[in-house]
């Protein structure tokens, strides 16, 4: 329990009960819970029929995996709404490259997901880094940043006009 308090932030004490702040409801989640891969793919296929601003794909395939069919009925489904899809990878920061181990779908967009936490990842993700920028001087936006300027480009914006160093996460609702 100790350790428990010591992870309790002011922050988050105000972000979720102290500040007023209206949810915005444009983006919706939907839990894939244990879903295989081809049910993913029809699952997004049902999605995008209903013509959403994105459709993000906070999941990550691995390379080891035997299924290659769902993999390929996600592939399918994906080209079909390739305009709509942001998918999650690892940004390998050497290599300014995806992770090799994880399978990422062809002519989609891209977000990363590297989240800043402790080595041993045993303490609450407080930060992460809004994009960096490669040696070609392309932006690589985080996965959430990349939802978010598909669904308004103008309230994105300023994430432009923070450097890429680690921003705190302020969560609310």
């Amino acid at each position: 329990m100790a350790n428990s308090i010591k992870e309790i932030y002011l922050s988050d004490i105000y972000f979720s009960h102290i500040k007023e702040q209206k949810a915005d409801t444009s983006i919706v989640l939907v839990n894939i819970g244990e879903l295989n891969r081809t049910d993913i793919a029809t699952l997004i296929n049902l999605i995008g029929e209903s013509e959403p601003a994105a459709i993000g794909l906070d999941v990550l395939f691995s390379k080891t995996s035997p299924d290659k069919v769902g993999l390929d009925s996600v592939k399918r489904v994906a080209a079909k709404f390739n305009d709509l899809i942001v998918f999650p990878v690892f940004y390998d920061q050497q290599t300014n490259n995806p992770d090799i181990r994880y399978h990422v779908l062809p002519n989609v967009k891209k977000g990363h997901i590297n989240l800043i936490s402790n080595q041993n990842r045993t303490q609450p993700v407080r930060y992460f880094h809004p994009f960096y920028l490669n040696d070609q001087g392309e932006y690589f936006y985080s996965f959430a940043a990349k939802i978010s300027s598909i669904v308004d480009i103008e309230k994105s914006e300023p994430i432009k006009s923070k450097s890429s160093k680690r921003q705190i996460i302020n969560y609310f609702g």
